[in-house]
């Protein structure tokens, strides 16, 4: 296995969220930072929805919000594990189910100067 490289690095920290949002601005030069911080974020997004769906109100939602949080929990892991992993690998693989529409739509492209 190669070293990974400055740039690598980045790119893998990249899916902390708080320095996600920084490396957009100050890192969005870099093609391989740019488009992992992008793809992180929606996959943090994804941890927001297991985390609100799992605080939903009531008996009634228990049969519907634990395993949806419960899936949509493990979905985040394995997402942010594998995203990190293709980071340090160098490689810019879009992540199912949403990384190609993240890509397609060009969410915060107007940062990549």
């Amino acid at each position: 296995m190669k070293p990974a490289t400055p740039r690598r690095i980045w790119a893998a920290c990249s899916y902390v969220p708080v320095i996600s949002a920084l490396l957009l601005f100050f890192k969005g030069k870099d093609s391989l930072i740019f488009f992992h911080a992008r793809q992180a974020l929606w996959i943090w997004l994804l941890f927001v929805l297991a985390v609100a769906t799992a605080m939903l109100p009531g008996p009634f939602f228990a049969l519907l919000k634990w395993p949806l949080a419960i899936t949509a929990a493990l979905l985040f892991l394995s997402l942010l594990f594998q995203g990190i992993a293709d980071a340090l690998r160098g490689k810019a693989n879009p992540l199912p189910p949403f990384g190609d529409y993240v890509q397609k739509k060009n969410f915060f492209l107007s940062l990549n100067k």
